[in-house]
């Protein structure tokens, strides 16, 4: 097996003034392995359990809207914005539980029948405003090229040259370095990362603004998660039948909103399903990995890790599980800490 390149980087040692380079060593394990080191049923689906759990949150769903109703009838206003706040948060939470779930069914890890998949996976995500089918197939590219900063297209990073290109670039002018000044202030950074967390997921889905330099040279709309036409540089004309039942799906949803609005009232929708909504594109951007002090510059352009678990997906050149002895089953410390939302494990097909 071809050894993979060292990176070093100069990191200070606690309690002393000298820096010594940290030799990083990515790791070479395959999926194989990953998969050989797991117990054999945690691989064996079971459907009727997989139905509990989206019934179960269905019912919390449905239980929360029931209490929420509730709501109206606080006699303080101070107790009904913060009765409408717990809820909105609350509800966030199950909206999460079920877009996992849904994130499952794209992976055929809810059951052995494809079909059972296909149904739970778009009734739930349509729900949430979330073309399945579509997702599905842009998400599986995801996987088949994670951590390749050429092939990958989600979470892919500027290189740092082009992060300099595209600063140089910037007009000279008096308010380009009056932002230069503040950009990095804890204000504009909680303004940036306030609008990131609760839009950038339907921008992706809609326009596909992240997309890298190859799909920026087409036209939004043929970037876009709802686009038929296949010419674009996510789908294949192939794709067409599948993303036009997902447009449908978000349609049908729509249609619901928009006949809720008429006879409950905009308000009301957005206090019910809006806000929650919002609480959920947040929570579906928030799984991350903290590293302590391993990190370490690789080039990862000519190739890719191995298609790692996915809560280890985003993080290019900062993560590091090279302690992790799958031989063993067993992970042992290698100084990461790992927070992530709880959802029930669904065996992965793909």
């Amino acid at each position: 097996m071809q050894q993979s390149p060292v990176a070093e980087k100069m990191v200070g040692i606690p309690g002393q003034d000298v820096k010594t380079p940290l030799s990083f060593i990515p790791p070479e394990y395959t999926m194989k392995d990953i998969y050989d080191a797991i117990p054999p049923h945690c691989l064996k689906s079971n459907t009727l359990l997989s139905l509990a759990y989206v019934l179960k949150d269905f019912v919390y769903v449905f239980t929360l809207m029931g209490l929420a109703t509730l709501i109206p009838q606080l006699p303080d206003q101070n107790l009904r914005f913060a009765a409408w706040s717990l809820y909105a948060f609350v509800q966030g939470l199950c909206f999460t539980g079920l877009w996992e779930i849904a994130h499952e069914s794209g992976h055929g890890a809810l059951s052995k029948h494809k079909w059972v998949n296909s149904a739970i996976g778009m009734l739930v995500h349509s729900l949430l405003l979330v073309p399945f089918y579509s997702w599905k197939l842009t998400h599986a590219q995801h996987h088949k090229s994670t951590n390749n900063l050429e092939r990958d297209i989600a979470f892919v990073p500027d290189k740092k040259e082009d992060y300099m290109a595209k600063k140089e670039s910037r007009p000279d002018s008096t308010l380009t370095h009056a932002l230069e000044m503040v950009e990095d202030t804890p204000f504009v950074t909680l303004i940036v990362l306030f609008f990131h967390q609760l839009i950038a997921w339907p921008l992706y889905l809609t326009i596909n603004n992240f997309a890298l330099p190859r799909m920026a040279a087409s036209p939004w709309y043929k970037r876009s998660h709802f686009y038929t036409g296949g010419d674009g540089p996510n789908f294949k004309p192939q794709n067409g039948r599948d993303i036009l039942i997902s447009d449908l799906g978000i349609a049908a949803m729509a249609s619901v909103l928009w006949a809720s609005v008429q006879y409950f009232g905009g308000w009301n929708v957005a206090l019910f399903y809006l806000f929650p909504w919002l609480w959920t594109n947040h929570w579906i951007r928030k799984f991350y990995i903290h590293s302590e002090d391993t990190r370490a510059e690789i080039d990862l352009t000519p190739c890719s890790y191995h298609n790692l678990p996915t809560a280890y997906r985003p993080f290019h050149s900062l993560l590091s599980i090279k302690n992790m002895d799958v031989s063993s089953r067993r992970s042992v410390n290698c100084r990461q800490r790992l927070w992530l939302y709880r959802t029930p494990y669904f065996p992965r097909r793909n």
